[in-house]
């Protein structure tokens, strides 16, 4: 009795250790670094005083299209002012749209 419980889990046993090992192994595969492409976008829920902190080698980090953050704002606004009708002024209309 003794011995089938003991087979029983040993098997068990063995079975838990196959298959965690088989999760680490293809799960753990590559070093994920720098250079693979991410939607990770931190500036977009993160305070901007810790920008300094999102180092990466990558140019789309630290700014490097933030001059180009308003280039499409009078585009947007007349979309919007041309469906709306103008049932709404466009200076009120841009604030409500563009600002934070």
């Amino acid at each position: 009795m003794i011995r089938n419980s003991l087979q029983k889990w040993l098997l068990g046993c063995s079975l838990l250790a196959g298959v965690t090992y088989t999760v680490i192994y293809a799960c753990g595969d590559y070093d994920w670094g720098y250079k693979y492409q991410s939607s990770f976008t931190p500036e977009t829920y993160v305070d901007k005083s810790y920008s300094p902190l999102f180092y990466s080698d990558e140019m789309f980090y630290d700014g490097y299209d933030g001059d180009f953050t308003g280039r499409f704002n009078d585009a947007i606004v007349t979309e919007w002012d041309t469906y709306l009708g103008g049932a709404i002024n466009r200076e009120k209309l841009s604030y409500l749209i563009l600002n934070d």
